[in-house]
């Protein structure tokens, strides 16, 4: 069996199957990645976040790349690799795309915006902190450092427990106890109580409470995923 056939397998016995995306999914579109021959790196130097703060030519020059890759962003749309990943989605083998792509395609091709997960925006914003955090410099695609494997535990952590315990939906993120914060500054609260149904709704006589994870429980996999 190859590849292919093992993956059509994979998908075909999954019913949450989560799929990550980067720019090579939409270099078809006409956008080009990093770094392929043609790609971006192979026409500019990178720019040190350091080197944008302090250099107003540095600054001038990425607004220049920006306005120069724009065209290409504004009349690209989804090809086939987004159409497939579109049709997973609608057939509810997906349930969510996590992607470190800005081009909004996946949106473009019929995924809801709200199953569709910007991983590096989200990542920043949740933990206060730019590329180099977890990136080497001029090298993203080395793991050399510790918070960017870390980062990857934690978000199968995430979606593990909204899977387990919110039937998938994205109630626990990493906002829920970084708040800006590369360290976290809270846990989520966990409580015994019942959560109030929305609209009113009581609940059914003889319908079955739902089983919530104990604080315990959930603070161990905690560690055990940022490795403590």
């Amino acid at each position: 069996m190859n590849e292919i056939d093992q993956l059509k397998r994979m998908i075909e016995s999954s019913t949450r199957a989560v799929v990550f995306t980067g720019a090579g999914i939409s270099t078809e579109s006409g956008i080009p990645d990093f770094r392929s021959p043609g790609g971006i790196w192979s026409k500019y130097q990178p720019i040190d976040f350091s080197d944008f703060l302090s250099s107003e030519e540095m600054r001038r020059e990425t607004w220049r790349r920006k306005l120069a890759t724009d065209e290409a962003l504004t009349k690209a749309v989804p090809n086939r690799g987004h159409r497939a990943v579109a049709e997973l989605v609608q057939r509810g083998k997906v349930t969510s795309v996590i992607t470190q792509n800005i081009d909004g395609l996946h949106q473009m091709s019929g995924i809801p915006a709200e199953q569709v997960i910007p991983s590096m925006q989200f990542i920043a914003a949740s933990l206060g902190v730019e590329c180099e955090y977890c990136h080497v410099a001029h090298a993203n695609e080395k793991d050399d450092k510790k918070p960017k494997v870390t980062a990857r535990k934690m978000i199968n952590m995430m979606i593990a427990i909204n899977k387990d315990n919110f039937e998938g939906h994205r109630e626990v993120t990493c906002y829920s106890c970084h708040r800006g914060s590369a360290d976290p500054v809270g846990t989520p609260i966990i409580t015994d109580d019942e959560p109030r149904r929305a609209g009113g709704e009581e609940k059914k006589t003889g319908e079955a409470k739902p089983v919530l994870p104990a604080a315990d429980e959930l603070l161990d996999k905690y560690l055990a995923a940022i490795g403590g």
